[in-house]
């Protein structure tokens, strides 16, 4: 089926008339003739709006700290919300992956200082190179690494 431009056009013109005539203020109600029930419900949609109108001056950031290479690595990322003011929430995780005979132990990362303007968190990881035996891994090499990471209410991450 072969439609002309003209009659598209005219299709399409109607469907834009339609849309503007059934959402133009004119066919809604007045704030006058609702119930008080429903300018209730205006007024509170109106005030959360204020509210989360407010909380969106907070911004997002991730500061990762990457060790090792190709072979085997670890990662202590941590993930903050700042208003330019304060630090207003963190949370932190850590995460891995290696190639065998490498292997990579999460010790764990945990906030150490939770103030105003910045928190700090400690991660420690084991890197280490060995075999698996029944009785035990037996490591050739193994070495400790301790991260303490800030992150700061102006946006900015620092490793120590």
């Amino acid at each position: 089926m072969v439609m002309k431009k003209g009659k598209i056009l005219g299709i399409l013109g109607t469907a834009a008339l339609a849309f503007t005539v059934f959402t133009s203020p004119a066919s809604a109600a007045t704030y006058e003739q609702l119930s008080d029930y429903q300018k209730a419900e205006i007024n509170q949609l109106e005030q959360s709006m204020d509210i989360m109108a407010s909380t969106s001056s907070s911004k997002s950031k991730r500061f990762t700290v990457k060790r090792g290479g190709a072979l085997a690595w670890s990662k202590n990322i941590v993930e903050w919300n700042y208003t330019g003011s304060k630090v207003s929430s963190s949370s932190a995780w850590q995460s891995s992956g290696w190639v065998f005979p490498n292997k990579v132990s999460l010790k764990g990362i945990k906030r150490t200082e939770k103030m105003s303007s910045y928190h700090k968190y400690r991660g420690t990881t084991t890197l280490s190179h060995g075999i698996p035996t029944p009785w035990g891994d037996i490591d050739f090499y193994s070495r400790t690494y301790v991260d303490i990471m800030k992150v700061n209410k102006n946006g900015t991450g620092s490793r120590s």
